[in-house]
Order: structure tokens, then C-alpha cells, then sequence
């Protein structure tokens, strides 16, 4: 059996969050880590994930991704809105 993924979702409350939430617990070689939104810890959630997936607000999303690499964790953000200095820090800090 293949190994999971093990995936955090970010913005899991929201429209979008929820229905990545969804299709990952769905996929066989998927786990859902934590499914986290406002007012959860997103740094207690991450340690064993391999995936962050972002849908939260511009504010956010900037942080949520540091914390993601911080971590170990490859950042996928869905988020709009972030500056394009923000978008070419995370992208320089993924390689």
C-alpha cells in the first residue's frame, strides 16, 4: 500500500476550504491532517503533514505559508490577493 499524503487545509470553514477538505479525505492516498480555520493553530497542526493547502483571506495567507515552510511543509496557495513581493518570498523560500 502506498504511503498517504498527510494534508492540512487552511480556510477549512469556507466555501472553497471545505470542498478541498472534502476531496482529499476522499482520495485513497490522501489523509485529511487537520482541517483548521479561524481561531485554530495552524503551527500545532502541521508537524507530520506534507501539504498545506491555503484558502483563507490576504492577511492570512502570507503568514499561514511561512508558517507551512517553517514547519517542513509544502505551502499551496489558493488564496488571491497577496502582493507579488509576498507571492516571490514564498516562492524563493520553496526553491
Amino acid at each position: 500500500m502506498p504511503a498517504e499524503t498527510r494534508v492540512v487545509v487552511s480556510g477549512a470553514l469556507g466555501k472553497v476550504g471545505r470542498t478541498v477538505a472534502a476531496a482529499v479525505a476522499a482520495q485513497a492516498d490522501m489523509r485529511l491532517a487537520a482541517a483548521i480555520d479561524l481561531g485554530d493553530d495552524l503551527e500545532e497542526a502541521l508537524p507530520g503533514a506534507a501539504v498545506m493547502v491555503d484558502f483563507t483571506a490576504p492577511d492570512a495567507a502570507f503568514g499561514n505559508a511561512q508558517a507551512a515552510l517553517a514547519a517542513g511543509v509544502a505551502p499551496i496557495v489558493g488564496t488571491t490577493g497577496m502582493s507579488a513581493e509576498q507571492v516571490d518570498e514564498i516562492s524563493r523560500r520553496v526553491g
